[in-house]
């Protein structure tokens, strides 16, 4: 498949970054001390006394007390909490903190476990961890210490990670069809992810109410965008320092290293000296990530690839080039920001067969070496 002459490539891109003041329908910029219109329900005090060590009042405590963790979550883990809160509630909410038992945790797990969901289980046992330990110390109730010690002895199967990955040809696909998709802003975040070894926030960003905490110029309604790389983060030298979503670390990337990104901004014809790198073509704002995926989806399938690979395997893709390429996991587990080496090992998803081929032609050699 051929990529499209420089010419159509910046015409395209010329086409994406006109002023975005003069699209309508565009958020505008308001004063970020501004309080938001709707108030933050969340933040209701809890009753006194109102937990009756039940389960079910445990929940609504952590939910509602104004000292609880949960109100500085940020606003799509208050979501995944939430459900797993509900579902918590709606199945055994009317037990007794005081009456939990570890056979009774097992039973739950099973039955949990028996619908195949390993995941959900895990999450539902560590939502239940996060509510009694909220319990044994914010509430200082001694039946949740006691049920603590018991969730601390049990042991719950995780999911297997993932094995999938992105290589640098499905990455090199996706970008051509993107182009004839007239979505240069997909083959951008694309190369960005891959090349940068980024997580997909970190380069599209998020669309956050606008209570949750952080500064940005972009907004739409009550919400505001966050996260994401903007061009005021690149400069004159194409050196990208960066803030990541998940740790806050900052990270510094040379992107005139890698023809990928170079290349790409050398045909936009000029850096933009602000704003959001990646913004749709449609909307002229960044993606939400519903629309990104969905976006991204139908043109890896229109290029060949296959249904279970995702662009969240981007990052997996890059780490995995980069252990084929003999580079140590220290060295990678910096450049993707990670805390420790064992995580960086688990997203190296590297040909096992090729792998011990590997090992015992070396150890072969050895030996003749020896030999002689």
């Amino acid at each position: 498949m051929s990529k499209p002459a420089n010419a159509d490539v910046r015409s395209l891109w010329a086409s994406w970054y006109e002023p975005v003041a003069a699209a309508p329908g565009l958020p505008v910029p308001v004063n970020q001390n501004t309080p938001p219109a709707i108030a933050d329900n969340d933040n209701r005090p809890a009753l006194a006394g109102s937990y009756d060590g039940t389960l079910a009042a445990l929940v609504d405590c952590y939910l509602t007390d104004p000292v609880s963790p949960f109100h500085i979550t940020r606003h799509f883990t208050k979501i995944s909490y939430r459900n797993l809160c509900r579902r918590l509630v709606a199945e055994h909410g009317d037990v007794r903190i005081a009456e939990l038992k570890y056979r009774s945790l097992l039973e739950w797990q099973r039955s949990w476990a028996a619908t195949g969901q390993v995941a959900m289980t895990h999450a539902l046992f560590a939502m239940l961890r996060i509510t009694i330990r909220f319990g044994s110390t914010i509430l200082e109730q001694q039946d949740c210490e006691r049920a603590s010690a018991i969730l601390h002895s049990l042991r719950v199967p995780v999911a297997k990670p993932r094995r999938e990955r992105i290589t640098l040809e499905q990455v090199l696909a996706v970008c051509d069809r993107a182009y004839e998709a007239g979505r240069p802003s997909i083959a951008m975040a694309q190369k960005l992810q891959f090349a940068a070894t980024l997580r997909q926030k970190d380069v599209i960003g998020e669309w956050v109410p606008m209570s949750e905490p952080g500064t940005t110029d972009i907004f739409d309604g009550q919400k505001k965008w966050l996260r994401g790389i903007r061009w005021e983060e690149i400069d004159d030298n194409l050196i990208l320092r960066h803030v990541t979503s998940k740790r806050q670390k900052e990270i510094v990337v040379d992107l005139t290293v890698d023809p990928l990104v170079f290349n790409e901004i050398q045909r936009i014809g000029h850096k933009p000296t602000s704003g959001p790198v990646i913004v749709s073509e449609t909307t002229r704002r960044p993606y939400t990530a519903h629309e990104f995926r969905r976006h991204w989806r139908n043109i890896a399938t229109a290029a060949g690839v296959p249904a279970n690979v995702r662009n969240m395997d981007s990052r997996a893709g890059a780490i995995t080039e980069a252990a084929e390429a003999g580079v140590p996991l220290s060295v990678i587990q910096h450049a993707a920001a990670h805390s420790s080496t064992d995580q960086t090992a688990d997203y190296a998803r590297v040909d096992a067969a090729r792998q011990i081929r590997t090992s015992m032609e070396a150890r072969v050699a050895a030996r003749k070496q020896v030999g002689s």
